[in-house]
């Protein structure tokens, strides 16, 4: 995120200690939305950050595929996880490990027939 754009990941931390002196914590995490660069027009540092947060949001779909496929097949050797290749993804990592968290996802997509490819 930086000063001067709109274009950004926001992500909120909220961790609450109970009573019995165990920790919770919710993530909220607000993802830019990918687009193609040669619809958009984009030139100069917009053009940097739109690709900043599509390599993000590649990084994140890379991390989600791995480890869906270690938890569809665990019997098999267990699938890197790529974590560290993007700081979205490592910032994550405690929310997204298998170990003991929950996920949820909401998506807001485009409906106009122009984005169709970039939503499927």
């Amino acid at each position: 995120m930086n000063d001067t754009s709109s274009r950004s990941h926001a992500v909120v931390r909220l961790t609450t200690t109970h009573s019995d002196k165990s920790t919770s914590v919710l993530t909220i995490v607000d993802l830019a939305g990918s687009e193609k660069q040669t619809s958009t027009g984009a030139t100069g540092e917009r053009l940097k950050e739109a690709a900043s947060i599509n390599n993000s949001l590649s990084t994140l779909a890379g991390v989600i595929y791995a480890l869906g496929v270690n938890s569809t097949n665990p019997a098999a050797a267990p699938r890197h996880v790529p974590f560290r290749d993007s700081k979205l993804t490592m910032l994550l990592r405690g929310s997204l490990s298998p170990a003991d968290c929950r996920t949820a996802m909401v998506c807001t997509v485009a409906p106009h027939g122009d984005n169709f490819a970039e939503t499927l």
